[in-house]
């Protein structure tokens, strides 16, 4: 079992090579939170959560490419002009603010904006869905920034049981309940099922979120400024998981298990991020 408390990163999160010039990963901005008829409010969380214009999500891991379930794009009319839409928060509002604070000062992010897919690079044993992943490289780099930033990859397969994970979503592949119009977060914790390429989550009580959306946890590392928290991608809800077979759990595909497949996908490798 992995030791979440504390961990050396390497140089990137994607390759050992120098960090110069290269934005820090899986950085978490202050919250920014509103409570309105009881319920909380937060814009800026998660800044690498992707959305497709089909509906499903993709999960940014440096300023040119995403990662999701290969579910999401394997089928031609599912790349039709593709784009990802990068800093949203509330679906139905050009500008994304919220009133926060003691004085209730109007807080607002930058307008989201939408990049073409340049090309869909689909796992080649994906058929069968035990290799339910998918890069997506863009049409050009994202200006990182607070509102949009890249998730850093996990060091190794390893898996933390007692750790709490997270997933961002606008449930858009909905089950029961009907999409969000803002994005929510739904903490998890791990099943006692155990597989080489998956991750089994309990979400009993919880809405079925998106397809290819990301499950993330937080570290604590050593860093070039001292210690810091640090967000790292586990897995991509898979497309095995639907409503039709949907029991309070869901399964997600292990990044971990293929680093070296994505780091062998990547063309520019300027677009690696690092931790510290």
């Amino acid at each position: 079992m992995e030791d979440s408390n504390r961990n050396q990163p390497p140089a990137s999160g994607i390759s050992e090579s120098t960090t110069s010039n290269r934005p820090q990963c899986g950085i978490q901005p202050a919250a920014r939170e509103s409570i309105i008829e009881g319920t909380s409010r937060n814009i800026g969380f998660h800044p690498w959560s992707v959305l497709l214009h089909n509906g499903n999500r993709r999960t940014l891991i440096s300023a040119e490419y995403v990662l999701t379930s290969a579910g999401c794009v394997d089928e031609v009319d599912k790349r039709v002009n593709l784009t990802a839409k990068l800093g949203e928060y509330d679906l139905e509002s050009d500008v994304d603010c919220i009133f926060a604070g003691p004085n209730d000062d109007m807080i607002c992010a930058k307008p989201s904006y939408d990049v073409k897919v340049a090309e869909v690079l689909v796992h080649e044993a994906a058929g069968n869905r035990l290799h339910d992943i998918a890069l997506l490289q863009l049409s050009e780099p994202v200006k990182i920034d607070e509102w949009v930033s890249p998730i850093c990859l996990p060091e190794s397969a390893a898996i933390d049981h007692s750790a709490t994970y997270h997933s961002a979503s606008w449930n858009q592949n909905t089950c029961e309940d009907g999409s969000r119009r803002y994005k929510f977060l739904s903490n998890y914790s791990l099943t006692n099922v155990t597989a080489n390429n998956f991750i089994y989550v309990s979400s009993a009580g919880q809405p079925f979120v998106d397809v290819g959306g990301a499950l993330t946890v937080t570290k604590t590392i050593d860093s070039n400024d001292g210690s810091r928290s640090v967000n790292e991608l586990v897995g991509v809800l898979s497309s095995t998981a639907t409503c039709a077979n949907y029991d309070g759990v869901l399964v997600y595909t292990k990044v971990g298990q293929y680093l070296e497949w994505i780091q062998d996908k990547l063309v520019n490798e300027e677009s690696a991020t690092t931790r510290v």
